[in-house]
């Protein structure tokens, strides 16, 4: 189980506050998304099977996500059915995800249950989907608090292009893959 090592407190806002992240053509705002550790089962000497070889977490950032195509990021919460079901339609059509960067983040304190929601969609078995928990206030700053999930589209220049509350069919969403 996923054990915060410190006691929540707030994140530091390092962004210009003259910048409303929610409008269409705004920048992506400084991301920092810190993937869970991961238990991974390993080759090692005679292609003998090492398990629980632990994989450390990952820092998911503007850098890490540069690339020539769009940015899909959705925000969610590991609880919301609405979340999974969309996970679920993420990963059946994941071979549509070429270019794209494909980025889930969740509250950090939803750390607990992330491991879980991992576990029960197998998300860590598709290298498109890189899946954390926000340590940015990103959430904060690009969330419109109506309807989860919310999935926000930024083009490869990453200004914000597209934003759907509640979700998203793979159809509306198909024009934005690449």
């Amino acid at each position: 189980m996923y054990v915060p090592s410190t006691t929540p407190r707030d994140i530091p806002d390092n962004n210009d506050k003259s910048i409303d992240y929610t409008k269409m053509g705004a920048p992506l705002p400084d991301l920092k998304v810190v993937t869970l550790p991961q238990g991974k089962v390993k080759k090692g000497p005679n292609d003998v099977e090492i398990k629980n070889v632990i994989v450390p977490s990952k820092k998911i950032t503007n850098n890490t996500v540069k690339n020539n195509a769009n940015l899909i990021l959705m925000i969610f919460n590991p609880n919301c059915g609405h979340c999974e079901d969309q996970t679920d339609t993420l990963e059946k059509y994941i071979f549509l995800f070429k270019k794209s960067k494909l980025v889930l983040a969740c509250a950090p304190l939803m750390g607990p249950f992330l491991e879980q929601f991992e576990k029960d969609h197998h998300t860590n078995q598709y290298p498109t989907i890189q899946i954390g928990l926000d340590s940015s206030n990103l959430i904060k700053k690009t969330f419109l608090y109506t309807n989860l999930p919310q999935i926000n589209i930024y083009d490869k220049k990453r200004k914000l292009i597209k934003t759907f509350i509640g979700g998203a069919t793979i159809d509306s969403l198909k024009s934005y893959i690449e």
